[in-house]
């Protein structure tokens, strides 16, 4: 590691939330264990010391940060199908609780917290025939958790919103302008959501929108640089989104065909304050420049990403890297931080940076040296 993560940043890191990474899968088996990495010392929980999921397994699963700092799960695949479920992890009291199931299983949609009371489901797929207004339909059972393998999904534009304090789901009216699954998701400090990138059951997309909770309403964003499926988006502060690495494309001109073998390390941002909002200069992607965000070290597909405090990010595993790095947004670099035993679920694992309060024993991690 180099001198200058060490006096610039190894005195901050004790300070900073865990990242926290639930399910994922390895080597075909789903997993319903959880974990959490201790920045300082770059070591990762045991899997014994924080509870296991409720659900059996989860993967591809929807994943936020609640803002009294509670995690919220919903959604993805197990070994048996895709998944309607849901459920919420406390810190503080170190448990998990089951919450009533969403209207419909969702594979590769994202969550957002668009606010201290409501919590976005959107998009991913289902199988066509479920009902999306939660009503009962012929032949479906509404109270069934989990859509077997085998059977014929659709890609969804819908999403649901989920009210902690009713403790009930409710049916969005306003779908997203493009269906999609396995992109990226944020919601911005004032409650507005962004959507960017995924496949729609036909293409790969660089499309991005802009939801608006008080208006209901969809509108489009400029398009990102390249399409990317698999690629993993947060918010830095309030109203600047990032979206890094993801699946693309290229164009082989010698063969005169598209060729989907490009796993991408680059990173674009934008700023949708109130330029964002519908009003001034319409808002454009940072790729390169000043204030752009660099390239990671590593290829990733299908990672985890999480905002730290003070522009920090930490990006961990993926299709193509079994490792963690962190962006110095001091440096203006991302950064190698080695873990001595990383846990073998970070393909398909999900990340959310929120643990801030843990139980006395996990505690005991951070008194280790760290040997930057």
């Amino acid at each position: 590691m180099c001198r200058a993560f060490r006096r610039d940043v190894a005195d901050v890191l004790h300070r900073l939330p865990r990242p926290l990474m639930v399910g994922g899968s390895v080597r075909h088996r789903v997993l319903n264990s959880v974990r959490t990495l201790s920045l300082s010392t770059r070591r990762w929980s045991d899997a014994r010391a924080l509870p296991a999921m409720r659900e059996v397994g989860r993967r591809n699963a929807a994943v936020c940060r609640l803002r009294d700092g509670r995690l919220f799960v919903a959604g993805g695949r197990n070994g048996s199908g895709c998944l309607k479920t849901a459920e919420i992890f406390d810190p503080r009291a170190c448990t998990w609780a089951r919450v009533p199931n969403m209207r419909r299983p969702r594979e590769g949609a994202c969550a957002a917290a668009v606010s201290g009371r409501f919590v976005m489901v959107v998009g991913g797929q289902a199988r066509p025939e479920a009902a999306d207004s939660g009503g009962a339909v012929a032949g479906v059972r509404s109270d069934v958790p989990v859509v077997p393998h085998g059977q014929a999904t659709e890609t969804l534009a819908s999403f649901e919103m989920y009210d902690l304090e009713e403790q009930t789901w409710l049916r969005g009216t306003a779908p997203m302008k493009s269906a999609r699954f396995d992109f990226a998701c944020g919601a911005l400090g004032d409650g507005r959501v962004v959507v960017c990138g995924g496949n729609d059951g036909g293409g790969w997309l660089k499309k991005c929108e802009l939801y608006d909770p008080y208006k209901n309403e969809w509108r489009d964003l400029p398009k990102m640089e390249h399409v990317r499926i698999g690629c993993r988006g947060c918010v830095l502060g309030k109203s600047t989104f990032v979206v890094t690495g993801g699946h693309s494309q290229r164009y082989n001109r010698s063969a005169d065909q598209w060729q989907k073998d490009l796993i991408l390390a680059t990173c674009e941002s934008i700023d949708l304050g109130k330029s964002g909002g519908g009003g001034g200069a319409r808002p454009q992607w940072r790729r390169a420049g000043e204030n752009a965000i660099p390239p990671m070290r590593h290829r990733r597909f299908q990672h985890c990403l999480s905002a730290l405090a003070g522009g920090h990010l930490i990006a961990i595993g993926g299709d193509e890297a079994d490792s963690v790095e962190l962006y110095d947004a001091t440096l203006r670099r991302w950064l190698d931080m080695p873990t001595a035993n990383l846990p073998p679920h970070v393909y398909h694992g999900d990340a959310a940076a929120c643990v801030r309060f843990l139980p006395s024993t996990l505690k005991r991690m951070d008194l280790a040296p760290a040997n930057f």
